[in-house]
């Protein structure tokens, strides 16, 4: 099944456009190492979280590839997934797993610019992370 997340919401009436848009996830970016534009506060991140309706998922977008640290992150309530975004290799999702609750999804980055070629080669790498795991893949 298909279903579309969109990432970079930077206010309040951005959550609301998206929800109105129907999209199925909305993805907060906070405590990032990248200067980005769309980068959250935990407070905003938290409160963008509450303002989604019971059908459409928060999920907190994490760049960080330290378990321990990862772990610490997704303490931030009222999310409900949490997107790993970094280079972690399966063996990550299996530990992490273990010491989280929730759902847990693997972001593949795929194509010409990406790590991941387009195709057979993606789908291998998708099933690796799934059967370590992970709840879902996130195509970027």
């Amino acid at each position: 099944m298909t279903r579309v997340m969109v990432c970079g919401a930077r206010s309040a009436s951005d959550v609301q456009m998206l929800v109105e848009q129907g999209v199925h996830g909305v993805g907060l970016i906070t405590e990032v190492w990248q200067e980005l534009s769309c980068k959250l506060s935990r407070h905003q991140a938290r409160d963008f979280a509450r303002m989604l309706p019971p059908l459409v998922s928060s999920i907190l977008i994490i760049t960080e590839e330290n378990l321990d640290e990862v772990v610490r992150m997704a303490e931030l309530e009222c999310i409900g997934a949490h997107q790993l975004h970094g280079s972690n290799p399966p063996e990550d999702v299996a530990k992490l797993r273990e010491r989280l609750d929730g759902r847990l999804v693997k972001a593949l980055l795929v194509g010409e610019d990406g790590r991941i070629a387009v195709g057979r080669m993606a789908e291998e790498v998708a099933l690796e992370y799934i059967e370590a795991g992970a709840s879902a893949i996130a195509i970027d």
